[in-house]
């Protein structure tokens, strides 16, 4: 019965010994397992704080973006105002330019109906009045001709056409001076253009 005992003891003994083992194993497995969900758990974890990271910048950016666009809008508004304030000047400096020629012409002898210039544009009818008197034949004591007096003559290819005349002088006009406005300001202080 001892021996019994010895070998039931021995067999306990293996089979607790087999046991923990084997739990020990199952243990080990569990926490291996365990350390690879934790793992992949915290890359995880890392991926959705660079999200977060990515969403905030674009966020922010986005934020500087507007801000960006609405300083561009307010500028382009204050610009299209000061635009349209200098516009409406331009307007009354015209208006009133306009009502000065107008009121010169009406003050000034009258010319025979062949000279009244009537182009529409104020400073190139006053020009084309002191110059020719609005006349396409008119030629000067130097030979200077033509509704805006080219000097010398033979350079205004036209004849006698004043539309011709015309958008010869006006060419020059612009070339040489920037525009009509322009060109009569120096006619003012010059007496010639």
């Amino acid at each position: 019965m001892k021996r019994l005992l010895k070998v039931l003891s021995v067999f306990t003994l293996i089979l607790f010994v087999g046991l923990a083992i084997h739990y020990t194993v199952e243990q080990k497995q569990t926490l291996q397992f365990k350390t690879i969900e934790l793992k992949s758990k915290e890359a995880q974890l890392i991926e959705l704080n660079q999200k977060y990271d990515d969403v905030l910048k674009l966020q922010t950016k986005s934020e500087a973006e507007k801000q960006q666009q609405q300083e561009k809008i307010k500028q382009l508004e204050s610009d299209r105002e000061r635009l349209q304030r200098e516009l409406q000047a331009k307007a009354n400096k015209y208006l009133a330019d306009s009502q000065k020629l107008n009121t010169a012409a009406l003050s000034a002898p009258k010319a025979s109906a062949a000279s009244n210039c009537n182009t529409g544009n104020p400073y190139k009818d006053f020009i084309y009045m002191k110059e020719s008197g609005c006349r396409t034949t008119a030629v000067n004591s130097i030979g200077c001709r033509g509704l805006g007096q080219a000097c010398p003559g033979s350079k205004l290819p036209c004849g006698a056409d004043f539309a011709c005349q015309d958008a010869w002088f006006s060419n020059y006009a612009i070339t040489r001076y920037g525009s009509w406005e322009s060109a009569y300001n120096f006619w003012l202080s010059h007496r010639w253009w």
